[in-house]
């Protein structure tokens, strides 16, 4: 099923849950006690002749499950189809946009909130060292200086100053002469002035590692020629994968250090 933000309107996004107004199924019948809507008059609303009351649309929400988010999107394509006047539908309309430019931020969709200076953020992502160096204490084989070093294979005395600027951070703990992963943490968002040389750091280490390619690495590359429409389709799904990925990645035993890049832009000198 498509996430509810690429719908332009919840009677769609409604029937591709439930199907056509003709159609009759169970989910629908439990719908309709739900919302306290007839199975008529969800016929109806399926047709396109009537309405959700806003009370009505906050219990789909909650019958649906859908999160806050999802929740706010779907109330507010209600309110814009229940809308007596162009410029009431077109106010919501733009507020629907707002939602959806949101979502194409993944410092929003992650909820990721910035807690270290410029300063700070200036010398972490100045080398790919850092991230690299703060990402491997997750690894249990890898809770010594020199065992990062050797897996990196960076020199000991360059990975010991960058553990040094990691605890004094909170990123990094150690104890007894192991390391292990602070309470803090570091997201980037793409509005920082640091962003452009983050992604060229991850990128020169990916086009170094072509020559190295083991088994288990991915790279892929392409030129296409798609519709404005399908370019925010992608983007938004690309950016599905990345949240999924990381839900993954955030409960996968700490084995291997990888390196997740993801390009996708138009090729127009224009912008």
């Amino acid at each position: 099923m498509k996430p509810i933000f690429e719908f332009n309107d919840y009677k769609s996004f409604l029937t591709s849950i439930f199907g056509g107004a003709r159609t009759r199924t169970g989910l629908r019948s439990q719908f309709s006690k739900s919302t306290g809507c007839s199975p008529s008059l969800v016929s109806q609303i399926l047709g396109g002749d009537r309405e959700l009351s806003l009370e009505q649309a906050h219990a789909a929400t909650q019958f649906l499950q859908l999160n806050k988010d999802e929740s706010h999107f779907f109330l507010l394509l209600v309110q814009k189809s229940r809308a007596g006047s162009f410029n009431l539908k077109n106010y919501f309309e733009h507020q629907l946009e707002e939602e959806r430019t949101k979502r194409l931020s993944l410092k929003n969709r992650l909820d990721a909130k910035d807690c270290f200076s410029e300063n700070f953020q200036s010398k972490y992502y100045s080398s790919w060292i850092y991230a690299a160096v703060h990402v491997s204490v997750s690894a249990s084989q890898l809770s010594s200086v020199d065992s990062i070093s050797k897996y990196l294979n960076a020199p000991a005395s360059q990975v010991s100053k960058v553990i040094e600027f990691l605890v004094d951070a909170g990123l990094v703990k150690t104890r007894n002469g192991q390391l292990s992963l602070g309470k803090k943490h570091i997201h980037l968002g793409n509005d920082s002035e640091n962003i452009i040389k983050h992604h060229s750091n991850w990128r020169t280490q990916a086009l170094q590692s072509l020559d190295l390619e083991g088994r288990h690495d991915l790279h892929y590359s392409s030129a296409v020629t798609i519709s404005k429409v399908d370019q925010e389709i992608i983007k938004n799904h690309l950016m599905s994968c990345i949240e999924s990925t990381n839900k993954i990645i955030s409960t996968s035993p700490e084995e291997e250090v990888y390196s997740f890049n993801l390009d996708f832009f138009s090729l127009s000198r224009k912008r």
